[in-house]
């Protein structure tokens, strides 16, 4: 039998801090006095009040399953560091125990990256760091930071890095972007009937609306609001509130539709009702989850839904 590995884990290379190990051990085993560098290990031992401290601990039975943020005690303890020594004011509910750096990394990518997506990863970076990216679907995008830097990525090459971005997306921007089907039709009918329409996205604001006007012509849509700068974006109801302002619109007759359970929370946060599109980016168990107040199987769902309501 033929066990296949999936596209995900084929994206992964050898690690080279693991090869680099391996060879440090077999130099090492060959009686080759070798300084080993390869991976973050003291070559001193555990300090015996901590080992003491693991004594007593499974001595006294806190051997099973901690909650999964952490021990709470520990938590607190963090917290306090936090405060003491970097004055940095968090509270217990913002601190989470894992087993590593590395852990934390994977994590946020796995539960933030979307195939495509392109993540910054300043040079010098530890070898596991970009394939953490490409194993949850997304692109590093690797910046040298030089010696005379300390090894840091400067807010300019952030920028310039960003910029670059920007200029390359705005030259692809509808090469896989497209209404899906039915919307044209929704948007019209929406129109003649009086309904105030507007689009509000994370994209950056500039392209956002050349999107809307390649595919949809200008005037289709009251408003059309992207990201912009010092505006917080989804959830953040901010810029809602902003766009909701300039439209003379009000909480009582206005209706928040999206595909993502980001929606549903956006328009939650702002006090609206938001309305789940099951067409979309994510599928009616995480809009019903995030607290969808209706749910669209199709776009005319949306206009029986504000003609009623």
């Amino acid at each position: 039998m033929t066990i296949s590995l999936s596209d995900r884990v084929q994206r992964v290379s050898l690690s080279a801090n693991a090869a680099a190990k391996q060879r440090t051990n077999d130099l090492k085993k060959a009686g080759v006095d070798i300084l080993d560098l390869t991976t973050g290990e003291p070559d001193f031992d555990t300090p015996a009040h901590i080992k003491q401290a693991a004594y007593e601990a499974i001595a006294g039975g806190e051997t099973k399953y901690t909650p999964t943020p952490g021990i709470p005690a520990l938590r607190e303890a963090v917290r306090q560091k936090l405060q003491r020594e970097n004055r940095l004011p968090f509270a217990v509910a913002d601190i989470m125990i894992a087993n590593g750096a590395k852990q934390v990394i994977f994590n946020a990518f796995a539960a933030t990256l979307n195939d495509g997506d392109e993540v910054i990863v300043p040079v010098p970076y530890w070898p596991t760091f970009p394939d953490s990216v490409r194993f949850n679907g997304g692109t590093p995008v690797l910046v040298e930071c030089h010696l005379e830097q300390g090894y840091k990525l400067t807010p300019e090459q952030l920028a310039a890095t960003l910029a670059e971005f920007t200029a390359r997306y705005d030259a692809h921007k509808e090469d896989k972007t497209a209404p899906y089907p039915g919307i044209p039709e929704l948007v019209d009918a929406l129109n003649a009937a009086g309904i105030q329409t507007a689009v509000f996205s994370n994209k950056a604001d500039p392209l956002c609306g050349k999107i809307i006007e390649h595919y949809f012509g200008a005037g289709k849509f009251a408003l059309v609001r992207g990201s912009r700068p010092n505006v917080p974006t989804k959830p953040d109801p901010t810029g809602v509130y902003a766009l909701m302002a300039d439209l003379g619109a009000k909480p009582e007759t206005t209706l928040f539709v999206g595909d993502s359970d980001v929606d549903i929370l956006t328009g939650h946060n702002a006090g609206l009702p938001a309305m789940g599109a099951l067409w979309g980016f994510r599928g009616e168990a995480e809009l019903t989850a995030a607290g969808a107040d209706a749910l669209a199987a199709t776009p005319m769902d949306i206009f029986t839904y504000a003609k009623k309501h």
